[in-house]
C-alpha cells in the first residue's frame, strides 16, 4: 500500500490527516511501515513484538480479511501491516504525551460506517495511520527519537527492526534449508 492508497483509505472512514504536515508525518510513519520486512526468531504464531506488545499472526489475518471485504487487500502487503502495527505503541505514546490522540472509540465508528463487524487489529491499523498522519513537526522528531529507543522484534518472516537501519524488508528465502541427508547405508 502507497501513501495515495492509504490517504484514500483514511479518507473513507472519514478520518484525514490534518493539512501539509499531517499528510507529511503520515507519509513518514507509512514509508517506515512499506519497508517492513525481516528479523530475529519470534515464537510461532507471533508476528512481531513491540514493546512488550505481541502482535499475532492472527491480527494480521483480520487486517487483510478486512481490506479484503473493503475491496483493497491487493493493496496492502502483510509486511507493512505487521509495521505498522508495531510502530502503533511508539507512536501512541507520542502522541498520548503531546495531545496529538485520535481514540479507538472515535476509528471503529468511522469505519462501522463502511465495513460493520471490523476487527480490533484493523481498528489499531487505523489508528496508527490517522495519529501518524496528525503529527506536528515536533511531534514527527519525538516519535522518531522514540523509535531509535524501540524494542521491536520481527518474524523472520516480515523482515527485522533495528534503530539503525529501521525496518528491512525479508529475503524471499527467509526459512533456512535443512543440511542434505548423508546418503548411503
Amino acid at each position: 500500500m502507497n501513501f495515495s492508497q492509504a490517504h484514500r483509505f483514511t479518507a473513507r472512514s472519514g478520518l484525514r490527516p490534518r493539512g501539509r504536515r499531517g499528510l507529511a508525518a503520515a507519509g513518514a510513519v507509512l514509508a517506515a511501515a512499506l519497508l517492513a520486512g525481516c528479523g530475529s526468531g519470534a515464537a510461532p504464531g507471533v508476528a512481531a513484538v513491540s514493546q512488550g506488545q505481541v502482535i499475532r499472526e492472527s491480527d494480521i489475518d483480520q487486517v487483510m480479511a478486512d481490506f479484503e471485504r473493503a475491496g483493497g487487500a491487493a493493496q496492502i502487503q502483510r509486511a507493512a501491516v505487521v509495521a505498522m502495527l508495531s510502530m502503533r505503541p511508539v507512536l501512541l505514546e507520542v502522541a498520548g504525551q503531546s495531545g496529538g490522540m485520535v481514540g479507538e472509540d472515535a476509528v471503529r465508528a468511522s469505519l462501522e460506517q463502511q465495513l460493520p463487524g471490523v476487527s480490533q487489529p484493523t481498528v489499531q491499523f487505523q489508528q496508527t495511520q490517522v495519529v501518524g498522519g496528525n503529527l506536528t513537526r515536533d511531534q514527527l522528531a519525538q516519535f522518531e527519537a522514540a523509535m531509535q529507543r524501540a524494542d521491536i522484534t520481527l518474524s523472520p518472516a516480515y523482515g527485522s527492526y533495528s534503530a539503525e537501519q529501521g525496518f528491512r524488508a525479508s529475503s524471499p528465502n527467509w526459512i533456512e534449508q535443512a543440511p542434505a541427508a548423508q546418503g548411503g547405508e
